[in-house]
């Protein structure tokens, strides 16, 4: 979010830090009490309780604080906040450009964003008035990717414009730099005119190559806006999908055992039951919806319409990470 006013003390998660102390505290009363005890009894002079318990409290202090804040690691203790809109984590990430999960909690880190976990599954790309808490703990990887793969993670809208402007802003610049400096060569090239034959050969050849890449970044330049529309595009018009492929990565994690690892055939069977859990009233148009963002030529010359080999099935096994089996060859997709 652009201003970290936004939240209150709690929402950014104060209490964690309280809750240490608190505990922390509560060790060194007890150990104060001891050492009062003992000095009553005549075992320690004044001098040597005072400089003892004043070096020992420093260390207790700063020990039990970090031991505490570790055990506590398990409980977020953050407070609900009211977002006016939010983007899924996974798009926000993959429209800038990151598309390992590792490499998206590293750069949301190194930019110092707050992630929010959402009350409820997230099915379309934004959501607005969203009940959600910050998660503090990004370190907690696996955490993370279970948050994830119920698509409940999240990032308030106005990080991830900010976050998209300047990526946008980058990736222009970097390819305005290349130009310039294919076209510097071309120039350059030109200029050279005491070489004979095969030199002069050489150096067009090279001269061509240069003006094709000049042409293709360009090009590159001039359709990135319209790669971002349809990237969106294609996850609005995949929602459909979501709404039966959300509850499924819930079922198969909820499911699995130690040594699980779901080979493709078991999400499609499990894929095909979760579908026809959905009520009546919604069963023939989710069909509908679904058949067509699956449609390949060769699945309806099958008629296999809820065949999920391709993008669904990918998607379905990365976010089950280590869950999903691996292939023992590359698989080809249709």
């Amino acid at each position: 979010m652009s201003e970290k006013k936004k939240l209150t003390i709690f929402q950014r998660g104060i209490l964690q830090f309280f809750f240490s102390v608190a505990v922390a505290s509560l060790f060194m009363y007890a150990g104060l009490t001891a050492f009062i005890q003992l000095y009553l009894a005549g075992l320690f002079s004044q001098n040597a309780i005072i400089i003892f318990f004043g070096f020992a409290s420093a260390l207790v202090i700063v020990a039990m604080s970090f031991f505490i804040m570790k055990l506590t690691f398990s409980a977020n203790l953050t407070t609900k906040v009211n977002l006016p809109k939010i983007v899924e984590f996974s798009h926000a990430l993959q429209n800038i450009g990151i598309n390992r999960f590792d490499e998206q909690i590293d750069f949301i880190a190194r930019e110092k964003i707050f992630v929010f976990v959402s009350d409820e599954t997230i099915l379309a790309p934004y959501k607005e008035n969203a009940s959600v808490r910050r998660y503090i703990f990004l370190k907690d990887k696996e955490k993370l990717k279970c948050f994830n793969g119920d698509k409940r993670l999240c990032l308030d809208v106005d990080d991830y414009e900010r976050l998209l402007e300047e990526h946008g802003a980058k990736t222009k610049s970097a390819y305005t730099a290349k130009i310039a400096e294919l076209e510097q060569n071309v120039i350059e090239l030109k200029s050279v005119n005491s070489l004979q034959g095969a030199e002069i050969a050489k150096l067009t050849d090279e001269k061509k190559k240069l003006l094709t890449k000049s042409a293709e970044y360009k090009e590159k330049l001039r359709t990135l806006p319209g790669r971002e529309k349809n990237a969106e595009k294609r996850t609005n018009d995949r929602i459909a999908f979501w709404r039966v492929g959300g509850p499924l990565l819930n079922r198969l994690f909820q499911e699995a055992q130690a040594d699980t690892r779901y080979t493709r055939s078991q999400i499609q069977q499990i894929f095909e039951q979760e579908l026809e859990t959905f009520p009546e009233e919604n069963f023939l148009e989710l069909r509908t919806a679904i058949k067509k963002t699956l449609y390949t030529s060769k699945k309806a010359e099958a008629n296999t319409p809820f065949d999920l080999t391709g993008w669904a099935m990918e998607s379905i096994r990365h976010g089950l990470g280590e869950l999903a089996k691996k292939d023992s060859g590359r698989v080809k997709e249709s």
